[in-house]
């Protein structure tokens, strides 16, 4: 039988995919393996390559065929205990962690008594003085791992609502790329992450609510993001991204309508009592960090060390683990441009940070990346569906079996440095309680303490607070010239010079 011509359009797009490929793979090997590569030139590559995706995904005419889903998918109720058992059981070594910096700083806070209307986000502290009276820091760490279990569950649903024609697997790679995701260590681990936690429960909730209550009205759905905007300011992101539903589902108009509009008094509100972010770098370059580190950070979540001492293992092989899901959709599109939904909630999710948006070599900063990371993970479950080819759904589950083997190993390595961070705290105390009696002060003041330790924060902030819950007065502010002057050495408190004389404030 005599063939036809091979046509130009799938045949330039498959010569210019291979190319954009060969060069993503070129440079990722000189930048972790060879060292002759910047990371400019890695984000360069990675940028052509999603650009030549995103054309081929334009250009050729999407697959389309009816997945037969089963007729029950994972039970609700079933799925919702197994995320929250799991996150419990992952984050297992985080409980013991206690309070840490701005935890003591929270804790000491009413609720509703804000400083600095900037950062009023009353509802999780409302939670914290009911349950620390009872269960103590164990009792938060429990609330927060739970928090991340649900929203492990709720991004379940998400997806199952976003991806109708995809298998239900999706939906539980889904849920588990985001509950192993080892960046996600410090909004979990760190007491004072439950903003994060709780503003994405609210908003996951929001989500449910705008897709599947319609028949309700807008009144859950409004209760939900006015919840989200009391757990964290950058809430007012939501209605934003439930308008760019519009290109998947049929979000109910009015509901939105009146989303918007709460957004607007919310924020207009605030500006009456804030002062505007202050920019300390060009617009350009905040612009490029946050068009860059997300996914940077959302494909190699590891910290500079871990790279450097192995690059191939987490950075290399990583980021090949992406770059062959999306060669793997390229091969044969389920959904056309459908993955460009979940890729900008990544770019949108950090839009409302600007100035605040930093992650750092030891991924201090990566809770900005929570809401973000709902995308991300329905953006990997949606590359992954190979819908009724057997062959492409078995390469697409087992690159994202590696993925999360990956995400479990590294949340519970992540998880040292603030257990290590734990017990600096407790023998700073412990020394500051020696170092007063030794000197019988009266009061005393501290300096040179740890900001941190390997990313976990330790007394960035909260020392005074930690310090008068373990019964020593400290002096601050105007009145610090007056206390015993103390500085952190080599694992304990040492007198400065000043200290060193006779007049010490003494005891009685």
């Amino acid at each position: 039988m005599r063939r036809g011509p091979v046509p130009l359009l799938p045949l330039a797009v498959a010569v210019f995919c291979s190319a954009g490929l060969a060069r993503l793979l070129w440079v990722l090997v000189g930048y972790y393996m060879v060292g002759r590569a910047e990371r400019h030139h890695l984000e360069t590559a990675w940028m052509i390559f999603i650009a030549v995706a995103i054309a081929a995904a334009a250009c050729l005419p999407a697959a389309r065929w009816t997945v037969a889903l089963p007729s029950r998918a994972v039970a609700g109720p079933a799925m919702l205990v197994a995320c929250i058992a799991a996150s419990l059981l992952l984050y297992y070594r985080s409980l013991g962690v206690g309070l840490l910096s701005d935890d003591f700083v929270l804790l000491s806070l009413s609720p509703f008594a804000a400083t600095d209307w900037q950062f009023f986000r009353p509802l999780p502290l409302v939670a914290w003085q009911l349950i620390h009276p009872l269960a103590g820091p164990a009792g938060l760490h429990v609330m927060n791992a739970a928090l991340h279990g649900i929203n492990a569950f709720l991004v379940y649903r998400l997806t199952r609502f976003l991806l109708p024609h995809a298998a239900p697997m999706q939906s539980v790679f889904a849920a588990a790329v985001f509950l192993t995701f080892p960046a996600a260590v410090e909004p979990v681990t760190w007491l004072a992450g439950v903003f994060d936690l709780a503003f994405v429960t609210a908003g996951l909730l929001y989500f449910d609510a705008l897709l599947r209550g319609a028949r309700r009205g807008a009144a859950p759905a409004l209760l939900a993001l006015g919840a989200a905007l009391l757990c964290k300011e950058t809430a007012v992101i939501l209605p934003v991204l439930g308008w760019s539903l519009w290109f998947t589902a049929s979000p109910p108009v009015r509901t939105l309508v009146w989303s918007t509009a709460m957004v607007i008094a919310f924020a207009a509100a605030r500006m009456l009592f804030s002062d505007p972010p202050e920019i300390s770098a060009p617009l350009g370059y905040f612009l490029k960090e946050m068009a860059s580190r997300p996914f940077a950070t959302l494909g190699a979540p590891f910290t500079a060390a871990e790279l450097s001492d192995a690059p191939i293992l987490f950075g290399l092989i990583p980021q090949l683990l992406i770059a062959g899901l999306i060669t793997t959709y390229l091969i044969h599109r389920r959904h056309g441009l459908k993955p460009l939904l979940p890729a900008s909630w990544i770019l949108l999710g950090v839009a409302p940070l600007l100035s605040y948006f930093f992650i750092s070599d030891t991924l201090q900063g990566s809770r900005y990346l929570y809401l973000p990371l709902v995308g991300w993970s329905i953006l990997i479950a949606q590359l992954s569906d190979g819908g009724e080819n057997r062959s492409l759904r078995i390469s697409g589950a087992l690159l994202v079996c590696v993925m999360v083997s990956y995400g479990l190993a590294g949340t519970v390595r992540h998880q040292s440095p603030w257990a290590s961070a734990a017990a600096t705290r407790d023998a700073i105390l412990v020394e500051a309680r020696r170092a007063v009696a030794a000197h019988g002060c009266e009061a005393a003041t501290f300096a040179d303490l740890p900001d941190s330790l390997e990313g976990a924060y330790v007394f960035r902030n909260g020392f005074a607070e930690a310090a008068r819950q373990a019964g020593l007065r400290v002096v601050t502010g105007d009145a610090a010239p007056a206390g015993c002057p103390f500085a952190w050495r080599d694992g304990s408190f040492v007198a400065t010079p000043a200290a060193s004389g006779s007049d010490f404030p003494r005891t009685k």
